[in-house]
């Protein structure tokens, strides 16, 4: 978790690829000196907001892809 407001959480996967077309992520950023290593920004802002697709994506991450 990168940071927490008042309304919301705020969290950075790691992946080794950016997987660019989903709409649950605000922002994908390419982490600086490391060719493979992506980092995919999300924003909670509500307990719905963990839908199905993100909880993919938080599978993904904890298995390395």
């Amino acid at each position: 978790m990168t940071q927490f407001g008042k309304t919301f959480i705020h969290v950075a996967f790691p992946y080794q690829q950016s997987f660019p077309d989903n709409l649950c992520f605000q922002k994908i950023g390419h982490v600086p000196d490391q060719m493979q290593q992506f980092k995919r920004h999300f924003r909670m802002l509500l307990p719905e907001d963990v839908n199905e697709e993100v909880i993919g994506f938080m599978k993904k991450s904890l298995k390395g892809a």
